[in-house]
């Protein structure tokens, strides 16, 4: 607030941007001074700023020990609109603060001057706490408090990710287990009864033991596959793609079978962050120490090179390091796509515009999900009648394990069954801390086939085994007509009662559950549908090994006409606009309470319907 972002050049605007896009808040204040917001209009959906003019803004008569009036600012305001925006807070007929979600991130704009409101808050720090709650979100707030309570262990984290390695070098466990039931049998009464039968028993134990050469040396050839003979490198790649341009977040693990000094070679177009863990004695990794016993790690920024180097690691102990690269698009997208979904269909076409095969290609909308399958490199797959999945999205486990199928039974090997475990894991990450909380349109997200390095690692001269995951903004449309259907969660739900998990849509309890949806103030609502969790997600677990099941109880809409609530007759899941007239509030929300129907096992959490809207737009 007060500070003129002008003054800034373009990349350092960039830089902001990016680090929104990837997590990051940025709030925004107007007032009688403009200069906030700045250049970054132009990264903004469309957005309006009106003129300021002094009018009252109703604090809340909760923050005022002198009454009604000790709760009125007397301050410049300008109105606020965002296309696609939230209004998390309002005073009267004020938008005190607006938010809109970009990536991973969020942007709020205050209708005041940050720099109005400072004292008042200084006085009434519970205001403070609302607006920035109403900023971040409960659920932000949550992972927050949960991450701060039980630390993160990044480097866990990361070697997770990272730690499948070439699967092709896997041995093939069955032909393992052949040649060892080949040799006891042959070696044992094969070779036995063999030489007995030729009077040769007294050359058994020579024999035997000719017989344990030869399964040794087999052993040993059918192992060379396996075996590394250098330092190598496991990696992670995340290539996200925007209109703007393509930025690449690179997870490697520096290893060696040998207790012995690496130092490897990498472009320097990357920033390269060492991602510290700690050794058996809680010692850390990272290096500034003196003693030449203790493992150390060292990043050296050479003009035409950047080296790492990791010393005194113990064999196959990885040092893990990130690397990220941005740059403007100047090339066709790998992938495109021209998509119209509504009322839960999909209509369009998807083209892989590469010249590489795409795996696992999949389509991910808040609240839903609709697998795709393989692409070849320059092929377009034509969608008609697809049908979303409603699924899980708060619960990124679920779905990696969903798209890559690690639950199926029918995969042909141990090899695509780690490689799977491997994507599902990497797609795991990306929602977690790509897509943030709720996040609307639709994204793309595919696997290249071809698991060659990263450009960061393209001239380490290193042998690297990985698995790169791309994702972009889906072209999408969700309109028809002249109505839009969206999920009916862009804005939390508020919790009136009872337990439940805003992040996942969720509860453990047996208790009944009263929530109140806003259904935005920009739509006239013709329609509003429940939609249950989709079968195949049923009885899927998380990572805690909760069992995931839909709501299955009774279902109650509050009715604004009589302040009571009516049941939902059994099975009826969808409204109309007429039906709507009693349940609607002034602000377009609409409250429900959930009854289950039966106790609820404590290891199991339910699923609560996802509510979507069809509405003309105002």
């Amino acid at each position: 607030s007060n500070y003129n972002v002008n003054l800034l050049d373009d990349e350092v605007i960039s830089v902001i941007w990016d680090w929104v896009e990837n997590g990051g808040i940025l709030l925004l204040g107007t007032g009688a001074r403009h200069n906030p917001i700045g250049d970054f209009m132009e990264y903004l959906p469309e957005t309006i700023i009106g003129s300021p003019e002094i009018r009252p803004v109703n604090m809340g008569i909760r923050y005022s020990t002198e009454g009604l009036e000790g709760a009125i600012l007397n301050i410049p305001v300008s109105d606020v609109y965002i296309d696609g925006g939230i209004q998390k807070l309002t005073s009267d007929d004020v938008a005190v603060l607006t938010t809109v979600k970009v990536g991973a991130g969020t942007v709020g704009i205050t209708a005041y001057d940050l720099c109005d409101i400072s004292e008042f808050c200084k006085e009434q720090i519970s205001y403070t706490d609302e607006l920035l709650t109403s900023l971040i979100g409960s659920a932000g707030i949550g992972r927050l408090s949960k991450t701060m309570e039980s630390g993160r262990d990044e480097y866990s984290e990361i070697s997770r990710l990272i730690n499948v390695g070439n699967v092709d070098s896997f041995p093939n466990l069955t032909l393992y287990l052949l040649a060892a039931l080949a040799y006891v049998l042959l070696a044992g009464p094969g070779l036995y009864i063999f030489l007995k039968q030729r009077g040769l028993s007294h050359i058994y134990g020579l024999g035997v033991i000719g017989a344990s050469v030869t399964a040794s040396a087999l052993i040993w050839f059918m192992g060379m596959g396996t075996r590394l003979d250098g330092p190598f490198i496991n990696f992670a790649s995340i290539r996200e793609i925007s209109p703007e341009g393509e930025s690449e977040t690179d997870f490697i693990g520096i290893a060696s079978p040998y207790n012995s000094s690496v130092r490897i070679g990498l472009d320097t177009s990357y920033t390269v962050r060492p991602i510290i863990g700690a050794d058996e004695s809680g010692k850390s990794l990272s290096g500034a120490v003196t003693d030449n016993t203790l493992k150390r790690i060292t990043v050296d920024y050479g003009k035409d090179m950047t080296y790492v180097e990791t010393q005194n690691m113990k064999p196959f102990t990885e040092a893990v390091f990130e690397l990220n690269k941005s740059e403007k698009n100047t090339d066709e997208n790998p992938i495109s796509s021209e998509l119209y979904i509504f009322d839960r269909r999909v209509e369009g076409s998807i083209s892989n515009n590469s010249e590489e095969n795409l795996k696992n290609v999949t389509l991910l909308l808040y609240g839903g999900v609709l697998k795709i399958g393989d692409i070849g490199a320059g092929e377009s797959r034509r969608i008609t009648g697809g049908e979303i999945s409603f699924a899980p999205t708060g619960m990124p486990y679920i779905i990696g394990n969903y798209v890559m199928g690690v639950d199926d039974d029918s995969r042909s090997s141990d090899r695509e069954y780690m490689s799977d475990l491997s994507g599902s894991g990497l797609i795991e990450y990306y929602m977690e801390n790509s897509l943030g909380d709720y996040y609307g349109g639709a994204k793309l997200i595919a696997f290249s086939e071809n698991e060659d390095a990263p450009g960061s690692l393209s001239d380490s001269g290193t042998d690297c085994y990985g698995t790169t995951l791309i994702a972009m903004d889906a072209g999408a449309g969700f309109e028809h007509n002249g109505e839009v259907y969206r999920v009916a969660l862009s804005e939390e739900p508020k919790l009136i009662s009872g337990e439940y998990n805003v992040y996942d849509n969720t509860t453990g309890g047996n208790a009944a559950v009263i929530l109140e949806y806003f259904l935005g103030t920009d739509v006239n609502i013709t329609g509003l549908e429940f939609n249950s969790l989709s079968e195949e997600f049923e009885g899927m677990r998380d990572r805690d090994q909760n069992a995931l099941y839909a709501f299955d109880g009774d279902i109650a809409l509050y009715n604004y006409y009589t302040s009571s609530y009516d049941n939902m007759e059994s099975g009826k899941m969808s409204f109309d606009a007429d039906e709507l007239t009693a349940y609607l509030s002034p602000g377009n929300s609409i409250t429900v309470r959930y009854i289950p129907k039966e106790s609820t096992s404590s290891d199991a959490a339910v699923f609560f319907p996802i509510p979507a809207i069809t509405g003309e737009k105002l």
